[in-house]
């Protein structure tokens, strides 16, 4: 799954925060090569982690590092 189909199922998730969660390392996609160009592509299991940790961040104001645990924790 593309950036923008997380993007597009997640309310309120933008391009810049769902880029800073992969790059801080909170959720790793798949890349593969096409051409020159590398891209990522997310699992339905990344789907779910950071609607989990999202919700977390969005509704009780933890950081993403707590969010991101929490949310791996309860998907066990």
């Amino acid at each position: 799954m593309a950036p923008k189909d997380i993007i597009d199922k997640i309310p309120g998730l933008t391009r810049d925060q769902l880029a800073y969660y992969v790059r801080m390392g909170y959720v790793n996609p798949r890349k593969h090569t096409r051409g020159k160009n590398e891209y990522s592509e997310f699992s339905e299991k990344d789907l779910l982690v950071i609607e989990k940790a999202f919700h977390y961040i969005r509704k009780f104001g933890t950081t993403p590092k707590i969010a991101f645990g929490k949310a791996r924790e309860e998907l066990k």
